[in-house]
């Protein structure tokens, strides 16, 4: 049977800077679900754009020092590399302004991005760096060359417009599996007129979209996932919260590695849960700690980890 360092996990889409108040964090949904797939041990890539100028070059620095395969970020001149400002509640919660315009929103497709496709085993997206026509046609590409991966689609939107419905309707035309939270998840049950509750509504979107697996994350109240037969929902953990972002990439590279491996529903989900919470005692989306904590954490909450 295969095993996770055997697998080629893609994150496709922006990387980019996340600016705190105080500090600078590598950020981006994708680029940080890869990075959590790395230190879980798969083999990881990220495919994105950013800008000739210094916060590009820290950003390929600081993904080779992570273990990545960088060889997919392209250098996109004449635009700036991405930022989001990040700005935290007194409950570790955040607020996010995306930069416009910029090198994410500019990949153009090549023979290695072609490459990648093919050998990837999965390939993680979302919604942001399909917001340009250039990255969305790359992106599409990408996605139906990838014939032979698991396509992960963390829908990730913050509000519904006609744009977002096209971006949304044909990513999960091609996805296998798609992760949401319950504000995106009541945006699309708006869409679809449904009174459901949120089992039988992610059971139904399993169907309607073709999928072979939803995901519902719940934050501190855990998570429900469900391949349309059987359906799993698995509480959360009780921590001392610092910054939740980057807590639903985290949980999405557990997913991923989960599905991979053919782990039972409900082994996913614990173990996603408990990733995403430990990453929300940190602070930065993909906080720098050594492996140990992490281990030290799940044995102390008693998690049959599997990494």
């Amino acid at each position: 049977m295969a095993t996770k360092d055997s697998f080629l996990v893609v994150g496709l889409g922006e990387i980019l800077w996340d600016i705190y108040p105080m500090r600078r964090c590598p950020g981006g949904a994708p680029a940080n679900a890869a990075v959590h797939a790395c230190r879980l041990g798969a083999r990881s890539a990220i495919v994105s754009g950013v800008g000739d100028d210094e916060a590009g070059r820290s950003l390929f620095q600081t993904g080779k020092a992570r273990g990545l395969d960088v060889t997919g970020i392209q250098t996109v001149k004449g635009f700036a590399t991405g930022t989001v400002g990040v700005t935290l509640d007194d409950a570790g919660v955040p607020c996010f302004k995306c930069s416009k315009d910029t090198a994410f929103d500019h990949m153009k497709w090549n023979e290695h991005a072609s490459n990648l496709a093919k050998t990837a085993d999965a390939v993680l997206v979302g919604t942001l760096a399909q917001r340009s026509a250039d990255s969305r046609e790359f992106i599409q590409k990408f996605l139906a060359s990838a014939d032979h991966a698991v396509i992960v689609f963390d829908a990730n939107f913050r509000e519904w417009t006609p744009r977002i419905h096209a971006i949304v309707q044909s990513t999960c035309e091609i996805a296998n599996v798609l992760k949401v939270n319950e504000n995106e998840l009541r945006m699309l049950r708006q869409i679809w007129s449904s009174d459901s509750t949120d089992e039988i509504f992610l059971m139904s979107l399993v169907d309607r979209l073709g999928l072979a697996i939803a995901a519902l994350t719940l934050g501190p109240r855990g998570s429900i996932i469900t391949d349309g037969d059987t359906l799993v929902r698995e509480p959360g953990f009780d921590v001392a919260v610092a910054d939740t972002t980057g807590c639903g990439d985290a949980f999405t590279a557990v997913l991923t590695l989960g599905i991979l491996q053919n782990w039972p529903l409900a082994s996913i989900a614990r173990c996603a849960n408990a990733y995403a919470a430990f990453n929300a005692t940190e602070t930065g989306a993909v906080p720098s700690v050594a492996s140990e904590k992490v281990v030290g954490f799940m044995n102390a909450h008693n998690i049959d980890w599997y990494f």
